[in-house]
């Protein structure tokens, strides 16, 4: 769980590690100012149940999703938790193992409605999942993305560090490998057609 990830990021027990980006993590760790996937972490599609789909085919606006009432699931410490919460959108937070999200949208209790992915994750996700599917028409929009912390007594790496990603930015390998490792995805979800809903980002 993130939790854990960030206190063994905080005592030294781990070197480096990658988070969405948030002011509480600027001021605990060493952070790069890098963004990874260029955005991509931030735009976000829904696994559903099958049968759900329906519920989603009116929503064109944040109002329209907020008076659906659906319950987005969450791992605990997650940042979409603030930025759903900030929106008005209800939200479920999973303590412990955060991967049960996926049982708990497909049982239909009503305690979790949807899961919501980054681009770059839903699609393998929803093959490992197939009592799910994902949702067809919404994508909804953050403005943050991963960036790499380092523990505070690695702070001498962090210059090294940001050098090297920057000149990745620069001479285009990073704009290729983002297009190599996710174009096909995508395409595959038809980002592009999507209605995009902006969420405000505390």
């Amino acid at each position: 769980p993130q939790p854990r990830i960030g206190s063994m990021l905080e005592d030294g027990g781990l070197d480096v590690h990658w988070f969405v980006q948030s002011t509480e993590r600027d001021q605990k760790y060493v952070g790069i100012d890098v963004p990874l996937t260029n955005g991509l972490i931030g735009q976000r599609v829904f696994l559903i149940r099958a049968a759900d789909q329906a519920k989603y085919a009116a929503v064109t606006s944040l109002a329209d999703l907020k008076a659906t009432n659906l319950v987005a699931g969450f791992g605990q410490g997650w940042f979409d938790v603030a930025v759903w919460k900030a929106n008005g959108l209800p939200v479920h937070e999973q303590a412990g193992e955060w991967r049960a999200l996926y049982k708990m949208v497909a049982a239909g209790d009503r305690k979790v409605d949807y899961f919501s992915r980054g681009v770059t994750e839903i699609v393998p996700e929803a093959a490992a999942n197939p009592e799910l599917v994902i949702e067809k028409n919404l994508l909804l929009v953050y403005e943050r993305d991963f960036r790499f912390y380092l523990a505070p007594k690695n702070k001498d790496y962090a210059k090294p560090l940001d050098s090297g990603l920057k000149l990745l930015l620069q001479n285009g390998r990073h704009a290729a490998l983002m297009k190599a490792h996710f174009g096909e995805t995508l395409q595959t979800l038809g980002v592009e057609g999507r209605r995009k809903i902006t969420l405000t980002t505390p």
